[in-house]
């Protein structure tokens, strides 16, 4: 934001489901715990199962629920259902949340992908927060900004715009065309693989702020 305006604290983690490398473990507490050990205005999280049945016996509380702990307001956006739950993107805050969409921009069967955004009042001042995962093959990552690129001008055009996610962008294709369309990577961190981190896949862009 401007010099006029509040400097955001933002992070974005894909949290996979809460598991660990290879679904060994289940470590949604130790994530909790993470992204606790700040104060943010606004938590990015990529693949939330926020229902599971078999979880759900165990700990009686939704991902969700357990991730705001109480302390955010949780906002989530639904991808993929299956049997026993479903997974998607969620968005924790206490800003003042005017409005709630989740699109749909899945281009392949094999990976049920969304495009979830909050339009948020920030002191007067309307921002739109999108979080996001997009697919592995730089192909369909390409297909899904086209997507994005005409949500955005359909529905949030010439608007502050705030994109955070897991775009799994080993190439820097998805960075490039975003530039292109005026959105710039506020987040250079290499994320990829966490053992020894090599590429920067877990971005945040703005646009018209």
């Amino acid at each position: 934001m401007n010099q006029n305006q509040t400097t955001l604290k933002i992070v974005t983690y894909n949290i996979h489901k809460g598991k660990s490398f290879l679904l060994r473990k289940n470590i949604l507490k130790d994530i909790n715990s993470l992204i606790h050990n700040k104060k943010y205005d606004f938590i990015f999280l990529q693949e939330v199962r926020d229902f599971h049945e078999k979880e759900f016996k165990k700990s009686q509380a939704l991902q969700t629920d357990i991730l705001s702990n109480g302390i955010y307001k949780s906002f989530y956006g639904k991808n993929k259902i299956y049997k026993q739950g479903h997974h998607g993107n969620a968005i924790l805050t206490n800003h003042n949340v005017l409005n709630v969409k989740n699109f749909d921009i899945s281009v392949s069967p094999l990976e049920s992908r969304g495009f979830f955004v909050l339009t948020v009042d920030m002191n007067g001042i309307t921002i739109n927060m999108a979080c996001t995962h997009l697919n592995l093959r730089k192909r369909d990552r390409l297909k899904q900004i086209d997507l994005i690129e005409n949500i955005i001008e359909e529905n949030y055009y010439d608007q502050p715009f705030i994109l955070a996610g897991d775009f799994n962008d080993f190439d820097m294709g998805v960075e490039k065309k975003l530039l292109d369309l005026d959105f710039h990577n506020m987040s250079k961190v290499k994320s990829f693989p966490h053992v020894y981190p090599l590429f920067n896949l877990d971005k945040i862009f703005v646009r018209n702020m």
